[in-house]
């Protein structure tokens, strides 16, 4: 059997983990917040889609499936949390850093705990040679992810609108790397959107298309992050 889905998830993986790296190595050489924010996000985004790979790849156990379901979520609110800074500090808006982080990791963790505390083994769903691995679906368990969707979808979609404003009002040198990045903010805000409220009830198709899109929105971020503007108060990510 192909676990699809895991398959792919395991692609975004590798990239996050090349992208992680280099940032890493960008950082070192020329400290700059924005270089660091966008590595702390591909680390929650890298340890993310590891977790998410784990389906058939790394395990077939259905309870430790859910706990590696529970632990993923938490970290893809951290990725997003960190991603959605960075607007904050292009608009030199600070002084909500502090609060939105702090709400952040409060529905973070409430997620987690919740997840945590209400395991249900895991589903296998096979479709010919395809098989999937759905979450088991409770009441609780599907409202807490329908509600998490909604928390990172309208974050992704601020984050996305400001980058995408913020370039058409900048110069040339700064508008493609702006939308680039508006724009996969954009896309992981439908994947998100697929993924945690259209998938709140667990469907195979719901979490085949939000991992396509991940990994779509995943290229079009990197594209957007090592795109080299003459000038720019970014810094150049090399």
């Amino acid at each position: 059997m192909t676990p699809i889905v895991s398959l792919i998830d395991a692609v975004t993986f590798g990239i996050s983990v090349f992208v992680a790296v280099h940032l890493y190595g960008s950082y070192r050489k020329a400290p700059n917040i924005y270089v660091k924010y966008f590595f702390l996000c591909f680390v929650f985004v890298a340890v993310t889609f590891l977790l998410l790979a784990s389906p058939g790849i790394i395990t077939t156990d259905s309870m430790i499936l859910a706990v590696l379901s529970a632990i993923s979520n938490f970290t893809t609110i951290g990725s997003v949390m960190y991603f959605t800074l960075i607007p904050l500090l292009l608009l030199r808006q600070s002084r909500f850093i502090a609060p939105y982080a702090a709400f952040m990791a409060l529905v973070g963790l409430g997620t987690l705990v919740i997840g945590l505390t209400n395991l249900e083994p895991y589903v296998t769903v096979t479709y010919g040679r395809l098989a999937f691995w759905l979450p088991a679906s409770s009441p609780i368990m599907d409202l807490t992810r329908a509600v998490s969707g909604v928390v990172l979808f309208l974050s992704l979609l601020a984050a996305g609108g400001t980058f995408i404003v913020y370039g058409v009002l900048q110069g040339t040198s700064q508008r493609i790397r702006s939308v680039l990045l508006g724009g996969s903010a954009l896309l992981f805000a439908l994947s998100g959107a697929v993924n945690f409220i259209l998938g709140a009830a667990p469907a195979p198709g719901a979490f085949l298309v939000a991992a396509f899109l991940s990994l779509a929105a995943l290229l079009v971020l990197v594209r957007g992050i090592f795109y080299r503007p003459e000038t720019s108060e970014w810094g150049r990510i090399k």
